[in-house]
């Protein structure tokens, strides 16, 4: 058997793009923010799978080859399967309208890439040229679109320029926005929205009065929440003390809240950040999908029987559609 170096070579190199390719999928979802990135890490992927010519080429006929056509329309639906599944969960509605797999493609462009996300940052660019990018300080981009993965505490952050979170529940008040953040591998990710953030602190199982954090930015491809010291020392007057293991924040000579560094000297907020998902909204004011993930993502007519039948108290809809809507949650379920 012959050795040839440079084939050898080739062949490493292929082989490692490959597993390349294939760790960049599995580690970036599309989220709002990233569809550049994305984009380019899918196209790569699917090529390296052997479904981007497939995609871009015309099936022959089932009657003159339909050995080739079954294997085009094969690769289609699993390069149809691996878009769908490198969607954040939130943002999988796009992809269920067709089985083209190019078609899909196209409309998560429309929706998140060049034609929307992208151009309404160019729109804004004067506003963005004059406003310097936050800062995420050591933060860096989520690497996993579920939602279990979301940080549940606060990182009080010395290098941080702004309070910022992925986590859009929290959110007392809110106003969308896009503001460019540059994380720690000095990639600009951008802020979806901005508002207030509510934290109940607790100090040796003690609770304390809520704190609001102003000015919150709501980063959905962020991997941290961040307090920005800088910003609460330097934009409302507070003084912070470190004590031992314990950061002690201080408003007008009052401790307003705690936390704790643990020992990889990251300090953690003591207490928990209440939730604002709409719960608390009237029932006259929601409509049928928030009841329909509210009753276990029951059936419109079932629902609708709940309604007429005064089955619970209070419950008024404005409409129950005839067929049910498409929900991502339900198509994932009945999916595994």
């Amino acid at each position: 058997m012959l050795y040839h170096p440079s084939k050898f070579h080739l062949i490493r190199r292929s082989h490692s793009r490959d597993i390349h390719q294939s760790s960049i999928m599995s580690t970036v979802p599309l989220l709002t923010a990233n569809y550049s990135l994305w984009s380019d890490a899918m196209e790569d992927y699917l090529r390296s799978k052997g479904y981007w010519f497939q995609i871009h080429t015309a099936p022959p006929t089932v009657a003159t080859d339909p050995k080739g056509w079954r294997h085009c329309m094969e690769a289609r639906d699993s390069a149809v399967g691996e878009i769908r599944r490198h969607l954040s969960p939130e943002l999988r509605s796009v992809a269920l309208g067709s089985s083209d797999p190019l078609l899909i493609l196209n409309a998560i462009k429309a929706a998140y890439g060049t034609s929307s996300f992208a151009t309404c940052h160019k729109a804004n660019a004067a506003q963005e040229n004059q406003t310097p990018s936050e800062s995420a300080g050591a933060a860096s981009i989520r690497l996993s679109s579920s939602p279990s993965a979301l940080p549940n505490t606060w990182n009080a952050d010395t290098g941080a320029t702004a309070h910022m979170t992925p986590r859009r529940e929290w959110f007392k008040s809110y106003t969308p926005c896009s503001v460019p953040i540059r994380v720690a591998n000095g990639q600009v990710v951008y802020a979806a929205g901005r508002g207030t953030v509510e934290f109940a602190p607790v100090k040796d199982s003690r609770k304390l009065r809520p704190v609001l954090f102003s000015d919150v930015l709501h980063v959905p491809a962020l991997n941290q929440n961040l307090l920005s010291v800088l910003t609460l020392t330097s934009k409302h007057a507070f003084r912070v003390v470190i004590e031992s293991n314990t950061m002690e924040f201080i408003k007008d000579t009052l401790p307003r809240f705690y936390a704790s560094v643990g020992a990889d000297r990251v300090a953690l907020l003591s207490g928990r950040t209440v939730v604002h998902s709409g719960l608390s909204a009237s029932s006259a004011q929601t409509g049928y999908e928030l009841w329909h993930r509210r009753f276990g993502h029951i059936s419109p007519a079932r629902l609708k029987s709940l309604v007429e039948l005064e089955m619970v108290t209070n419950l008024s809809l404005p409409s129950v559609p005839s067929s049910a809507p498409i929900c991502t949650s339900c198509m994932d379920g009945k999916q595994t």
